[in-house]
């Protein structure tokens, strides 16, 4: 049966590298791609992102109607398209369809995914507490952030931390430190949840 694991953090907590992790010890796992404005990052992962047109998004968020949620930061904006996560949920991305989302969305993909759609796939969302703050901010310098960016982006941390605590959907793990030193554990800790 397909899982949808959901890694969600602020910007610069690792759940990027979390997720590469597992894809490679995941041979059952995929991405569900977001849409996104921005440029391509050397970092991103492989089907993590469908890049497009800041008219393209708004196309498909006012007149297609096919988002389940978008965000705006800055001149960027995100979303996930409906079928997407639908697919992902029939097991087209494998039996681990791993998401990127913020915490708001956690508990409005739970409602959608168990009671619109297949109440049957587990959601397994799980909060990266992010490491100290000069090392996130020094993740957004070396990513290319503005000043304004970063700031506004540490701002949100600790809206989205209190949001996570606060949702109706449990997060499974709430992982951390200064670095990524307990990358393993935190990958074994998710394989024996998702029993792989």
């Amino acid at each position: 049966m397909p899982k949808i694991l959901i890694l969600s953090g602020p910007s610069g907590s690792g759940k990027t590298t979390l997720a590469r992790a597992l894809l490679r010890q995941l041979p059952s796992a995929g991405m569900i791609p977001s849409i996104t404005t921005r440029e391509r990052r050397e970092s991103d992962l492989p089907g993590e992102y469908e890049y497009i047109t800041p008219d393209e998004f708004a196309y498909r968020r006012d007149e297609e109607k096919i988002l389940l949620w978008h965000i705006t930061r800055g001149s960027t904006s995100y979303g996930t398209q409906r079928d997407d996560v639908f697919a992902a949920c029939d097991g087209e991305f494998g039996q681990v369809a791993i998401m990127i989302l913020v915490p708001d969305k956690v508990h409005d993909l739970n409602i959608i995914v168990r009671g619109q759609y297949r109440d049957d796939v587990p959601v397994v969302p799980i909060y990266i507490l992010p490491p100290d703050e000069s090392i996130i901010r020094r993740r957004l310098i070396e990513r290319g952030e503005s000043e304004a960016s970063i700031e506004e982006r540490l701002a949100l941390e600790q809206n989205w931390l209190r949001e996570s605590r606060a949702s109706p959907t449990s997060f499974r793990y709430v992982l951390g430190g200064n670095d990524l030193t307990e990358l393993p554990r935190a990958i074994a800790d998710i394989r024996f949840e998702l029993g792989e």
